[in-house]
């Protein structure tokens, strides 16, 4: 999103974000990217894809206020809800957006040109030019911006086989209108590498909502990897990338290694809390056990007790968790690898 803002990492699973700038130097900021954008490809379609709730609610009026601010009559906003149109996995719903932006796709058109080959040289004759773009974003501008970024490219290659004749549709273009030939599979399958690509460098994982790109739906194995890849970013997020930022930092230069001292902590923190939370109740099932075992006879077992002392185990397991990632949470620069370099 073209305005300064930053979420910081702190043991939640979606952090709060922040503006690091006043509105008038976020709006300042707005106008510059506006304008270099407008003068590099035309015309701006802006579609934004987060949510119109809670955090990214206050980022998404940020983006629509500094729109507004700038007025450039070259640049479009539309905000579309996309967890929210698209839950329970109705993802044909992208259909909507689609169509709020079909006149811009077709106003803007593609790059056409014939290559004419000679015996000495070759040339080119100019068709018809490209006047603008889609910019898209979400969050991070990975997993929901692959996935609208893969309806529009679908649908603009259609026009663009249609226009060399080598397709042909009758009556209006449908919103997943199935490429003719092997073509649908090289398409789906090149745009699902290329989203596990650009992921991989960012968050280490493979793209979400990969499913439909590759498979055209939404299936529950994809949601099961989504979750997997969730995780794995959580992790990697609060607990890995301080050593990311070091390296990115001394390879850019903002990083003087002469003048960093670096103390390799004794004790990791974070495997200190797993062990807690896993090993504690535990331990405490364990002399539940040994109480029942010397204050009952074996022959006498009541099912009453038992349940209740499983009740009191699972209490105390999730009384603890909840203790100590309460306590983290509150402080969690103490559990989180703070950018520094290591030796």
């Amino acid at each position: 999103m073209p305005f300064v803002w930053a979420q910081k990492p702190n043991l939640k699973w979606s952090p709060g974000a922040n503006f690091l700038l006043s509105q008038e130097h976020n709006t300042e900021v707005a106008k510059k990217h506006f304008d270099n954008v407008v003068k590099n490809y035309g015309s701006v379609v802006l579609v934004n894809l987060i949510d119109k709730k809670g955090t990214q609610k206050m980022l998404g009026d940020e983006f629509q206020r500094v729109v507004h601010v700038a007025n450039n009559p070259k640049v479009r906003y539309v905000w579309f809800d996309f967890h929210h149109e698209c839950r329970k996995m109705k993802y044909q719903n992208l259909s909507i957006l689609l169509a709020q932006i079909q006149i811009d796709i077709d106003q803007m058109g593609f790059f056409e040109a014939t290559l004419k080959k000679q015996s000495t040289a070759s040339s080119f004759t100019f068709g018809t030019r490209q006047h603008g773009v889609v910019r898209t974003n979400c969050m991070d501008s990975l997993d929901r911006t692959n996935v609208v970024q893969s309806v529009i490219a679908r649908r603009v290659l259609h026009d663009c086989l249609i226009k060399a004749d080598l397709h042909k549709v009758s009556g209006t273009i449908a919103p997943f209108e199935v490429l003719p030939g092997d073509l649908e599979k090289i398409f789906r399958e090149t745009w699902t590498t290329n989203a596990n690509a650009m992921s991989l460098l960012y968050t280490g994982t493979n793209a979400q909502k990969t499913d439909f790109t590759r498979l055209g739906k939404r299936t529950f194995k994809g949601m099961l990897d989504d979750g997997k890849a969730g995780v794995i970013r959580y992790v990697k997020n609060n607990f890995y990338d301080g050593y990311n930022q070091d390296c990115l930092d001394l390879a850019l230069g903002r990083l003087n290694p002469i003048q960093v001292q670096y103390k390799k902590s004794m004790l990791n923190r974070f495997y200190l809390l797993v062990f807690i939370v896993f090993v504690f109740p535990i331990l405490m099932k364990l002399m539940l056990d040994s109480v029942h075992e010397n204050l009952f006879s074996k022959n006498v077992v009541s099912k009453t007790y038992e349940l209740k002392a499983n009740c009191f185990y699972y209490t105390v397991m999730v009384l603890t968790f909840l203790t100590i990632f309460k306590a983290i949470t509150s402080s969690a620069a103490i559990f989180i690898v703070k950018p520094f370099l290591h030796h």
